[in-house]
């Protein structure tokens, strides 16, 4: 029955001290249920919700925001049992069932009583990923593609109802049912989430006001050295580079660690640094995610939760790593503390 925030934790990293420091709070009752949401809140949705909308009503034809997976499956796996699998989640998880539309200059979220879902079988992995109509549900479609010796399975959700720990509760979960076993019941759907996360709490306007006064000044521009100008229009050009520290480097940098700090701070300290060292800016904005899922109710859940923070801080050239990796954790815990309200 203690209230602790994630830079309480931090404060008192070690065990012996964090017991000292619970002692020393006042016991009260805590509410750790979700309060369910009234029936007049049907149509909520969350802010981030509301600008994926409208990023693909920019461009209906972009698959930018599609996630698809590809899981290699047994030549005796039954597809007709994988499907019925599928639509007892379709039946337990609202997402499955949820759809967008535009009412009066408001977006609104449909959620059908239910959906009936289909694995389609495909020739090749090309024809598999296509457009997602947000007026349509389900939101989700999953495929299968048959070889001599293997079978596998595509599935494929729009990121405006499934995010990145969706896809390890829709697969855990598919596998259990698959196998004719019972999942635990859901406490609550997503309509309580999302109503519970749009409610003008206390905290809620706390971090409205954090992040106003992180903001209040001009918001600066990376100017990277790129080869080419920034184009008018977002695109979605470009690929990824992937590369593994030196084990030897690693070693070091958790030795650096120690109790304090986190690899994420760690590695988000250097990289500050290095953008600085590439645009010699002082005042450095990176965007980065958060999991958004800050209540035990939220954990089993099918949906897209995913915060979009913005941290900004400003570095110079006679500030130590230190100093700097000592901001990045004050402002990350910070970040952490006042995510109740979207970016």
């Amino acid at each position: 029955n203690h209230d602790v925030t994630l830079s309480d934790l931090f404060k008192h990293p070690i065990i012996k001290e964090q017991k000292k420091f619970l002692e020393g709070l006042e016991v009260r009752k805590v509410n750790f249920s979700m309060e369910k949401a009234p029936s007049t809140c049907i149509h909520d949705v969350l802010e981030s919700q509301k600008g994926l909308f409208y990023l693909q009503q920019m461009d209906k034809m972009n698959t930018a925001y599609n996630n698809p997976i590809r899981i290699s499956l047994s030549r005796n796996v039954k597809v007709e049992k994988l499907e019925n699998a599928f639509q007892l989640l379709a039946n337990r998880h609202e997402a499955f069932r949820t759809s967008f539309k535009m009412e009066k200059g408001f977006i609104e979220r449909v959620v059908q009583p239910r959906v009936e879902f289909i694995i389609e079988k495909i020739k090749n992995e090309q024809e598999f990923i296509q457009p997602f109509n947000l007026g349509k549900a389900p939101l989700i479609r999953a495929a299968i593609l048959e070889e001599p010796l293997q079978k596998y399975l595509f599935i494929d959700a729009h990121h405006i109802i499934f995010d990145g720990k969706s896809i390890q509760i829709l697969l855990n979960e598919l596998a259990i049912l698959y196998k004719d076993q019972d999942v635990k019941s859901l406490e609550v759907q997503i309509n309580d989430l999302i109503y519970w996360k749009n409610r003008d709490s206390k905290q809620k306007m706390q971090s409205k006001e954090y992040w106003l006064k992180k903001f209040e000044e001009p918001i600066p521009v990376l100017e990277f050295p790129t080869d080419f100008k920034r184009p008018k229009e977002q695109t979605f050009d470009g690929s990824t580079i992937s590369f593994k520290l030196d084990s030897g480097l690693y070693k070091k940098i958790k030795q650096n660690l120690g109790v304090e700090y986190t690899l994420n701070m760690y590695l988000l300290a250097a990289y500050y640094l290095l953008l600085y060292k590439y645009t010699h800016q002082e005042d450095i904005v990176v965007g980065t995610v958060l999991e958004g899922r800050n209540h035990h109710q939220f954990e089993n859940q099918i949906g897209m939760f995913v915060n979009t923070i913005a941290l900004r801080n400003r570095l110079n050239k006679d500030k130590s790593f230190k100093e700097l990796l000592d901001e990045v954790k004050k402002l990350t815990v910070e970040a952490l503390d006042y995510q109740d309200y979207s970016y």
